[in-house]
C-alpha cells in the first residue's frame, strides 16, 4: 500500500515510520532541511518507540505520484502552504486524511480535491520533532481514527484500518469520525485557550479554574450540537476525566506558540469556535473573552 506523509513532523514522521516499518511504501514531504536530514540519516523515532529507518522524503509532489492513502498532518496555520503538494498525490480512489486539532480543516482541504476524497481523522499521540528527522514519542495511545465524510462505511476506510492495525496503530471505531473530530477538539482547545490567558499548566486549571475549564469545554460541545454532530450527554464528564490523567505540568501547543510568539492555530482554534458560534446564533461568552484577549499577541 502507498502512503504519502505531507509534512514529517510528529504525527508524519511517526504515522510514517510505523507503517513503513510494517512493509508499506511511504513518503514525506517536507521542508528542504527536513528532506536533507532524513536523506543523511534516515528516519528515527525515539523514546516509546525506537525506529530508524531508511524512508523517502523529498519537497516535491511530483516524486510522488499518485497513492493510496495522504496523511494530511501540518498545523491549521500551515494548512495553505501545504494544500499545493495535495493534487500530485491524489488519485480517483485516494482518501486523504485531515489530523489537525481543528474542526474546519477537513472543509478546508475538500475546497481543494473535494469532500469524496476526504477522510476526517484524529490522532491520540504525543509526538514531535525534536529536531529535523528525529521524532519523540512520548505517550499516548498512539491511535488513528478516521472515518468517510458522510459517516458511511467503505472498503477504503476497512483497508486503511487493517493496514494501521498491521503496522500495530490502534483503530478504535467510531459510528460518525465527526463526533471524535469535535471530542478532541472539545479537549484540546479549551485547555490551550485557557492556558494562554493564565500562563498555567493543566494542574492548575482543573483545580483552581475548574468551573470555567467546564464551562469553555461546554461551549464547544454546545456549537458541535448546533452544527449537527449528536454528541452523548457524557461527554463533558469524560473530557474532564481524561484531563484529570494527564499529568500536572501539560500545556497545549497553542499555549506554548501564543506565548513563546510564534506562528499558531489560534485562528483555528478559538478564532473557529467565535466564527462557528456566529453562524450558529450559539453564545461563547468564554470564548468571546478569549479571542479578545490572545488576538493581540496571536501571530
Amino acid at each position: 500500500m502507498r502512503f504519502a506523509m505531507i509534512g514529517a513532523g510528529g504525527l508524519g514522521g511517526f504515522y510514517g515510520a510505523k507503517l513503513f516499518a510494517a512493509g508499506n511504501e511511504v513518503a514525506l514531504i517536507a521542508r528542504q532541511r527536513t528532506v536533507d536530514a532524513i536523506r543523511n540519516n534516515g528516519l528515527r523515532v525515539i523514546g516509546d518507540t525506537e525506529l530508524h529507518l531508511d524512508v523517502f522524503a523529498t519537497t516535491d509532489a511530483n516524486e510522488i505520484g499518485e497513492v493510496d492513502y495522504v496523511f494530511c498532518t501540518p498545523k491549521l496555520h500551515q494548512l495553505p502552504d501545504a494544500l499545493m503538494h495535495l493534487k500530485p498525490l491524489v488519485g480517483k480512489e485516494t482518501g486523504v486524511v485531515t489530523l489537525q486539532n481543528g474542526v474546519e480543516a477537513p472543509s478546508i482541504v475538500a475546497t481543494e480535491i473535494g469532500e469524496n476524497h476526504i477522510m476526517p481523522g484524529v490522532a491520540r499521540v504525543f509526538a514531535n520533532a525534536d529536531q529535523p528527522g528525529v521524532i519523540s514519542h512520548r505517550g499516548g495511545p498512539g491511535s488513528l481514527s478516521f472515518g468517510e465524510w458522510d459517516g458511511s462505511q467503505s472498503g477504503r476506510s476497512e483497508r486503511l484500518a487493517q493496514a494501521a492495525k498491521s503496522a500495530g496503530i490502534p483503530v478504535p471505531r467510531f459510528d460518525n469520525e465527526w463526533l471524535d473530530v469535535w471530542l478532541k477538539f472539545a479537549f484540546v482547545e479549551p485547555f490551550g485557550v485557557l492556558g494562554a490567558m493564565t500562563q498555567k499548566p493543566i494542574g492548575f486549571l482543573r483545580k483552581e479554574l475548574r468551573c470555567s475549564l467546564g464551562a469553555a469545554i461546554s461551549e464547544v460541545l454546545n456549537l458541535a450540537t448546533a452544527r449537527g454532530v449528536d454528541v452523548p450527554d457524557a461527554s463533558l464528564d469524560q473530557i474532564m476525566k481524561f484531563l484529570d490523567a494527564q499529568p500536572k505540568d501539560s500545556t497545549s501547543s497553542l499555549q506554548r506558540d501564543l506565548l513563546a510568539g510564534v506562528p499558531s492555530e489560534f485562528e483555528g482554534q478559538p478564532g473557529a469556535v467565535v466564527r462557528l458560534a456566529g453562524e450558529s446564533g450559539v453564545a461563547v461568552p468564554i470564548h468571546d473573552l478569549a479571542y479578545e484577549t490572545l488576538k493581540r499577541i496571536a501571530k
